[in-house]
């Protein structure tokens, strides 16, 4: 991890932690991450200040570029698979690579781990596809909808079920402390 991105990590979780720390329930932390270095060190320092181990999780890693992985893009561009006209869903870009329903299947196991604990807050450390799988999922959006979200490093999203049972995005890639 860079020296900046783990700077920005320290800078807002720390801030973060003063403003929640003192709302009733954020004792009881669930903190997850996926099992590659980056979000394991990002975690670290995040449980660090929360006082909380992360937990590891394969389910959360990126989405898997089969043979396009480690290449440049150029590189992926002349090995990548045509684009369908319709349904990018089950779109294999790269031979050995995962399909978007792959991933969704993938992280939704992982959502399932982390629902059967009892936390009262849960974190997830974690990379911009499979972020994006992981809200579709706990959001219960057909896979149709193709959904895209941006992620910068070290945001926020909030995500929680309201009074009435339905599932709302309260803050969605947010790098404020409110």
């Amino acid at each position: 991890m860079d020296r900046h991105a783990a700077y920005r990590i320290r800078k807002r979780s720390g801030f973060r932690h003063r403003r929640l720390s003192s709302s009733a329930g954020f004792s009881n932390i669930g903190l997850y991450c996926s099992d590659l270095q980056r979000t394991m060190e990002s975690a670290d320092i995040i449980g660090s200040i929360l006082g909380c181990t992360p937990v590891p999780l394969a389910e959360l890693r990126e989405l898997n570029n089969g043979d396009a992985a480690q290449l440049t893009r150029l590189e992926a561009a002349r090995i990548q698979n045509p684009e369908p006209k319709s349904e990018m869903s089950d779109w294999r870009p790269y031979a050995n690579a995962e399909t978007w329903r792959e991933m969704i299947q993938r992280t939704s196991s992982a959502l399932m781990k982390i629902l059967s604990c009892d936390a009262k807050t849960t974190i997830v450390v974690g990379h911009g596809n499979s972020g994006q799988a992981l809200i579709q999922a706990r959001l219960e959006l057909p896979l149709e909808l193709e959904v895209s979200f941006q992620f910068d490093v070290a945001s926020v999203t909030e995500l929680r079920v309201n009074q009435w049972g339905e599932r709302e995005i309260v803050r969605l890639n947010s790098i404020h402390d409110s």
